[in-house]
Parts: structure tokens; C-alpha cells; sequence
């Protein structure tokens, strides 16, 4: 039905979207599909809430996990 294809389509977003967790340093976010790129978008808007700009150290594809440093402007 449609009301079953919406909920599923909301549950994907939830759960599609990349997580992030770390502090005004850095952290990891996690993604899931084909790209880290939301991944990565997703560490610089974290970064951003402290004035600062994400730095991708490493990728892990295996584990889908992105590592990054924030960086203030500049540096």
C-alpha cells in the first residue's frame, strides 16, 4: 500500500543518513551506500558548529566510516 511504501521511505532516511559523533576536534561519521560523500558532508556541518572546517584523515569502506579533524580556518 502506499501508506506502507511512505513508512518504509521514512525509516530509510532515518536510517540512511550518515551519523556523526566526536566534538569540537573532530570525530567519525558513519554512511551507508555507495559514497562517503554525504559522510563527509555531514563531518563538515558538525565542524562548522564550532567555527571550524572538517579534514578527512582517512575512509574506511570496509566499515563505512569516516574519520575527520576539525580544522580552524587558517591552520
Amino acid at each position: 500500500s502506499m501508506r506502507k511504501l511512505a513508512l518504509i521511505a521514512m525509516l530509510c532516511l532515518a536510517a540512511c543518513s550518515p551519523s556523526v559523533s566526536g566534538t569540537d576536534q573532530g570525530g567519525v561519521a558513519q554512511w551507508y551506500g555507495a559514497s562517503p560523500a554525504p559522510a563527509i558532508e555531514a563531518a563538515d556541518q558538525h565542524c562548522k558548529m564550532y567555527g571550524r572546517t572538517a579534514r578527512v584523515n582517512g575512509v574506511q569502506p570496509q566499515t563505512g566510516y569516516v574519520l575527520f579533524s576539525c580544522e580552524k580556518p587558517g591552520s
